[in-house]
């Protein structure tokens, strides 16, 4: 999977280094936009997080995100690619990548209210990617609006395929 995201990263680089890049896209200028095809990239930058019953916070284990831990959060990374024809249609690839991980000496054994937690000493990490090939349908496309104008609202539909890998490693702390 990491071949693949390599591969990924070295297109989308690509594409960013040979082809021009507008910021406004109402703004219409036959030179730049008289193609019927428009290519995008982009990428984002998050936080992943683990919601399991190893680790959590201080304490008796708790429902949902009142157990969650911010102090394992690690950073994810994503990029992508859309071939948009005439704003109706669009061909998305998309790949994340990012760790999770979690472990139960992260809680103090002081807490008398620990009980089970602490003392089952359980921990994991894994790394995460998924690569997805989407299609995007802008249903809108047909509505004609000025060029001097962009829509007002511009929903869409999007639909496809992915690939998601993990690979969840356990270790043992020892508490002397």
């Amino acid at each position: 999977m990491k071949k693949a995201f390599t591969y990924l990263m070295v297109i989308g680089i690509y594409l960013l280094e040979t082809t021009g890049a507008a910021a406004q896209y109402y703004f219409y200028n036959d030179k730049y936009y008289g193609s019927d095809w428009v290519v995008e990239t982009g990428g984002s930058a998050g936080l992943m997080n683990s919601l399991t019953d190893i680790g959590g916070r201080k304490g008796i284990g708790k429902g949902f995100m009142k157990d969650l831990n911010w102090k394992v959060a690690k950073p994810s990374v994503s990029i992508y690619a859309v071939a948009m024809y005439k704003d109706a249609f669009g061909l998305r690839l998309e790949g994340t990548s990012g760790k999770i991980g979690s472990q139960d000496r992260l809680l103090e054994k002081s807490d008398p209210n620990l009980g089970e937690r602490y003392g089952r000493n359980l921990s994991f990490r894994s790394h995460i990617s998924d690569l997805q090939l989407a299609v995007e349908i802008h249903p809108l496309f047909f509505s004609h609006y000025d060029e001097d104008e962009s829509p007002f609202w511009s929903p869409y539909i999007v639909t496809g395929i992915g690939y998601y890998s993990f690979n969840p490693q356990a270790f043992l702390h020892y508490h002397w």
